[in-house]
């Protein structure tokens, strides 16, 4: 999904001309390689502990946006 997100981003910001190609070329690196390695930890990882962990990011990512 990141990686999907990237991509139209990226698409958007070209046709606006505010394109940095060295930060879209992170992103996608990061989504390719994020993928890959959250595919394979997921099978391994018990669902509850998934849905815990996810919700304990998004908490946290909640509270720094409230503050930032």
């Amino acid at each position: 999904m990141i990686f999907f997100i990237g991509i139209y981003n990226t698409a958007v910001r070209i046709l606006f001309s505010e394109i940095h190609y060295f930060i879209g070329i992170l992103i996608g690196i990061g989504a390719i390689f994020g993928s890959f390695i959250g595919t394979k930890t997921s099978n391994k990882i018990p669902k509850n502990y998934l849905q815990f962990g996810v919700a304990t990011v998004l908490i946290l990512l909640a509270i720094r946006m409230y503050f930032v």
